[in-house]
């Protein structure tokens, strides 16, 4: 049984990475719960029916679509899956029956959250050593690649010439599109982890009980690391690469823990869903309020915005 949920989750998981409509806006959406069979099987069943899916999702997208992509689908789809469902159940199967809501919020933003970004940070890099070892090398690949998809959209008219300086834009675009990958590297991975867990527990195979995801949290300490990321990032060469990399994944720990602080903020209101809805599209249409949660995040890091009378309350039920 186990080969065979194994065999069945790898192969779906390297379906929705693309195995068969690679460049589809389809196949686009449809990466983002690439992950999602895989941990499925991790956290119903036990990690290692995930890491053999996860083999077998490999061979499926090196035989069907080569080596390069049977790499790519194990550094984003196979191993993250397989690691984000040991973390889980080691971090809340034996956690204590009397934790602290403060304390479930660390271990949640720290041990799972936190975990995913750090590990989003060293498989960008690879990737980017992969392509080049040499750094103004790989810059030029960027500006290059940047520069020829918008003359592609300027040809097909998606985007208006005038007003356009085609080699400053693309310089913009190469600069910030490895902090783009650290952010969809984190939300598919942390979108599939949530879809995930219901999805076992609606099963009644879950074997702990999660407590309510607006209580995610990160420590003051994380304020310290951002600005030594952001420091990191101000120098040339690959170590600015690896500080800009760490302020994204840091900034999107900083966002998830702000949506975290809204949720909480809002529980017995009568307008918490107009709020939570304007909220959400706001930030997924615009982008921008992404930020202002961001600063909210690192405000409840340093002053614990969701504090509980006396500091000792047991988590609340899901």
């Amino acid at each position: 049984q186990a080969i065979l949920i194994s065999i069945l989750c790898g192969f779906v998981s390297a379906v929705l990475s693309g195995l068969f409509g690679q460049g589809s806006m389809l196949a686009a959406l449809l990466f983002f719960v690439a992950p999602l069979p895989l941990m499925i099987a991790g956290l119903g069943w036990h990690p290692l029916i995930a890491a053999l899916g996860a083999l077998v999702g490999c061979l499926a997208m090196s035989f069907g679509l080569g080596s390069k992509a049977g790499l790519f689908f194990a550094a984003v789809v196979g191993l993250p899956s397989w690691l984000s469902c040991e973390v889980v159940l080691r971090l809340m199967v034996n956690r204590p029956a009397d934790e602290n809501a403060r304390d479930y919020g660390l271990r949640l933003g720290v041990g799972i959250v936190g975990g995913i970004a750090l590990y989003a940070v060293p498989v960008t890099l690879v990737g980017a050593l992969a392509m080049n070892i040499s750094y103004d090398s790989f810059n030029s690949v960027l500006r290059a690649f940047a520069e020829a998809a918008i003359r592609l959209l300027i040809e097909s008219g998606h985007l208006q010439k005038e007003g356009i300086d085609v080699k400053s834009t693309a310089a913009i675009y190469a600069t910030v599109m490895p902090t783009v990958i650290i952010f969809l590297v984190c939300i598919t991975l942390v979108l599939s982890l949530y879809i995930a867990v219901r999805v076992v527990r609606k099963s009644e195979r879950l074997p702990f009980v999660p407590g309510p995801l607006f209580l995610v949290a990160l420590p003051k300490e994380s304020l310290f690391v951002m600005v030594g990321s952001i420091g990191l990032a101000t120098m040339t060469g690959w170590l600015g690469f690896i500080g800009a990399c760490a302020v994204a994944a840091l900034t999107f720990c900083f966002i998830l823990t702000g949506l975290a602080v809204m949720h909480s903020k809002t529980l017995g209101r009568s307008d918490r869903g107009m709020i939570l809805g304007a909220a959400w599209g706001s930030m997924l249409v615009f982008g921008l309020p992404a930020l202002v949660f961001a600063l909210i995040g690192a405000a409840d890091a340093a002053f614990d915005l969701r504090r509980l009378s006396g500091g000792s309350s047991k988590t609340p039920n899901p």
